[in-house]
């Protein structure tokens, strides 16, 4: 036994030093901005590491450690073994410093060690900020003041809204939105901040307030389309001061149907676009009487939302006066059902007398998403292999809607709910009684594109095709690691046949190609053709241009 126990401690040994080495490396957390040290900073090596990047830790005495920086900045890992290894900081304040183009190697997240490594620099990029004030015409400060902040971006090749941040301004007016990462933003002076306050028999808490404003952008504009834009580059502030115009204001009076009593409920007064805020309304808990207040002159559509349970709406028009009577009918969440129609598309290899095999095609799989137009996905219906399951569903208020459809194992052909064709117009309105997605599918051909120039993050291949296809524009990226080489080629798959122009383009991620302006701005393509059933390869040596 005793022999036993002095073998196994002897292997534990032998392990523990094969997991160390004799190297180090020592260097300084820094603001990329200022030069200065980042204190306190928390610093991670993850390695000896191999293959295609940091994210595979599998080589021999590979692991994770961990230290917090100093005072200075100043960082220590010792007991290395000799390997690759990924390097990293984070700090509040700061997000991972993006790598520009033919920036040194001492500045990205990886090192090859093979003998110690003294004065390493890991740069953090510090995030930015928008402040500003709001004042009336009169010059006096509006306190409780809900301040909202916007961007647009790119979504499937569409540009959507997305809703960044609020604040409420203090009692100076004045409010601070930080940790913003560089892009363009627009801000929203939203109106008083308040929400629903719920009460019970005659108690409730009472608004005295007489006036308020509509809200307006930074810049004047009513519309985001038309509001002026911040930019924030890395670790910089921008101001957004706004006087707005106070005014009398109204109240909203009336009564929620088919209310689940002690249920919560939240308030929208939507007009002009819908980036809104919870207004200021008094809610019976137990009647579902309510109470809107500070409401401009106007006309509105009013909308109630009751948790995941039921919503409705309901036109408003404000003039002059207080508008009594309104009611509206909470109605529960609409089934809309999707599913592919036709028979399944031959599976396994297809040869073509001028082209390769393409290999065993996919089991026909959908993803079809819905979302208010301009918005994010609101819910996203998806099913796997058709083998088992030739519908799928899922629940939506009722409303108008984004309807976007992805699917594989094949192209789709045409997509229709009753009269609707989503592949023309992909905007529906969900009603009681929805009918189905009925999406047909094809099988197609591919495409393999090999690039011959350096990309990095977010390159791409975009396939236009030069006629009127049902699907659109086809996009997919290069696979991109931070410590790897991006890999030189990508491959489309189930393509309508027909003849496309493919692009290669840098910042495929952010570009709306789904608006048709941006392509007919697209210079620098290469043309294909494509047929069912074969795989189609080309090599593109360039970058495509887009017009400003």
């Amino acid at each position: 036994m005793r022999t036993i126990l002095l073998g196994l401690l002897a292997s534990f040994s032998l392990l523990a030093q094969g997991a160390e080495g004799d190297y180090s490396i020592a260097g300084t957390v820094v603001n990329s901005v200022t030069g200065e040290p980042v204190k306190g900073a928390l610093v991670t090596l993850n390695g000896p590491v191999q293959g295609h990047g940091g994210y595979t830790i599998s080589a021999a005495g590979s692991r994770t450690r961990i230290v917090r920086a100093g005072g200075g900045g100043e960082y220590q890992f010792g007991g290395l073994p000799q390997g690759r290894y990924f390097i990293r900081a984070e700090r509040p304040g700061f997000v991972d410093h993006a790598v520009k183009p033919g920036e040194t190697s001492d500045f990205t997240p990886s090192l090859d060690l093979s003998d110690s490594v003294s004065g390493r620099t890991v740069l953090l990029d510090p995030l930015g900020a928008i402040e500003g004030t709001i004042v009336n015409q009169y010059g006096d400060a509006l306190g409780n003041v809900t301040v909202g902040l916007f961007q647009f971006f790119v979504w499937d090749g569409a540009r959507l809204i997305r809703a960044v941040r609020t604040a409420v301004t203090n009692d100076r007016g004045r409010f601070r939105i930080w940790d913003l990462s560089p892009g363009k933003y627009f801000v929203k002076a939203m109106g008083r901040a308040g929400g629903t306050a719920a009460y019970v028999a005659d108690s409730s808490v009472r608004y005295d307030s007489w006036e308020g404003f509509r809200p307006v952008y930074f810049g004047g504009a009513r519309e985001m389309s038309a509001a002026t834009a911040l930019i924030i580059a890395t670790g910089t502030q921008a101001r957004a001061d706004f006087t707005v115009e106070v005014e009398p204001t109204y109240k909203i009076r009336g009564v929620l149907q088919n209310r689940e009593a002690y249920q919560p409920v939240s308030f929208e007064l939507l007009a002009g676009d819908r980036n809104t805020a919870p207004i200021r309304v008094l809610l019976n808990a137990a009647n579902g009487r309510f109470t809107v207040d500070d409401v401009p002159a106007g006309h509105y559509t009013l909308r109630a939302t009751m948790g995941t349970l039921a919503r409705g709406e309901t036109a408003v028009d404000v003039q002059g006066q207080d508008a009594d009577d309104i009611s509206i009918t909470l109605l529960g969440a609409v089934v809309v059902t999707a599913g592919v129609v036709g028979p399944d598309p031959d599976s396994g290899s297809a040869t073509g007398e001028s082209g390769p095999k393409t290999g065993t095609r996919s089991p026909r799989s959908c993803n079809v998403s819905l979302g208010e137009p301009e918005r994010e996905p609101e819910v996203v219906l998806m099913a796997g292999s058709f083998a088992n399951e030739e519908s799928f569903s899922g629940s939506v208020f009722a409303g108008q809607y984004r309807v976007s459809i992805r699917c594989t194992g094949g192209y789709v052909v045409s997509a229709v709910s009753g009269g609707s064709d989503l592949l023309a117009n992909p905007e529906i309105t969900v009603q009681p009684g929805q009918p189905p997605i009925e999406i047909n599918m094809k099988p197609g051909g591919s495409l393999r594109v090999k690039m011959t120039m350096p990309a990095a993050f977010g390159t791409g291949v975009l396939l236009v095709p030069a006629f009127s296809a049902s699907a659109g524009p086809v996009s997919s990226f290069l696979a991109f690691d931070p410590i790897a080489r991006p890999n030189s080629e990508v491959r489309l798959a189930d393509l309508a046949p027909g003849d496309y122009v493919a692009y290669a383009l840098a910042g495929l991620a952010t570009l709306e190609y789904q608006s048709p302006e941006v392509l007919h701005s697209l210079t620098g393509g290469t043309s294909v053709h494509i047929e069912e059933g074969k795989e189609a390869e080309i090599t593109l040596t360039g970058f495509a241009s887009v017009a400003p």
